[in-house]
């Protein structure tokens, strides 16, 4: 069995509390429904299932709320769910973890290694979206997305240049909080594998004190097997997403 933190069920409350409270700021909005809540960004409608079981009362609600999207919370209720909700159309994608540091970071910095406050948001987000496309530059349109993504997070998050030698290597951001989570790392393509997104994880972790420090990810996927070896090994949240077909 993996550590878990000290404050787990405190911590795991915290960041299912992101999901089913709304935030004005970033035009978040929630209602209460029979299966849970919906939550709509921008466009986007979300049904977030907190119920072991979907009665018809709750699939019918569900399905008037026209959802794009479905995110069921905890693995066996996800396996539960699947074959209720592909009878009403949503087939399941792929599922999300967040884990909380245990201890402290398992890895050290690269030498020369300096996080700083991103001073640019145009900069930030090009390089965001640039790192996430293996070096492939972002469209116009593409851009002003998320110029407007990160200005409606202004208020709840930080952002970072990560520096190594005076050069950026990598970008991070992460929520504020009591419990901060970071929910944006990326390296520069031609800079991954010398430890650079360790490295920044271990800079973050060590200028920002926090009841618990979290990260998502993936499940699965090579960063969270990654994340784990570092030492952000309790999972505090889970769920799968389930995409109307």
């Amino acid at each position: 069995m993996e550590d878990r933190h000290r404050d787990h069920d405190a911590v795991a409350a915290a960041v299912r509390a992101r999901y089913w409270t709304p935030a004005p700021s970033l035009g978040y909005v929630v209602a209460t429904r029979p299966y849970g809540v919906l939550a709509t960004l921008g466009g986007a409608r979300r049904a977030i299932v907190g119920v072991d079981d979907l009665s018809d009362r709750d699939l019918a609600a569900l399905l008037a709320d026209d959802a794009t999207q479905v995110w069921v919370e905890q693995r066996p209720r996800a396996e539960r769910l699947a074959p209720r909700l592909a009878s009403a159309g949503y087939e399941a994608g792929p599922a999300t973890t967040y884990r909380a540091l245990v201890g402290e970071v398992r890895a050290p910095a690269p030498a020369g290694l300096v996080l700083k406050p991103a001073r640019d948001p145009l900069d930030f987000a090009w390089r965001k979206l640039t790192y996430f496309a293996d070096g492939a530059p972002p469209s116009e349109d593409d851009l002003a997305r998320e110029m407007a993504t990160r200005e409606g997070e202004r208020d709840l998050a930080d952002f970072y240049l990560v520096e190594v030698n005076g050069e950026v290597a990598a970008i991070l951001a992460a929520y504020r909080g009591e419990d901060v989570t970071a929910y944006l790392l990326a390296s520069d393509p031609t800079r991954r594998d010398r430890g650079v997104g360790s490295g920044a994880l271990a800079a973050w972790v060590a200028s920002t004190p926090a009841r618990s420090h979290v990260i998502n990810a993936l499940d699965g996927g090579r960063p969270e097997q990654l994340y784990r070896r570092l030492g952000f090994t309790d999972e505090v949240y889970w769920y799968r997403r389930f995409e109307r077909a």
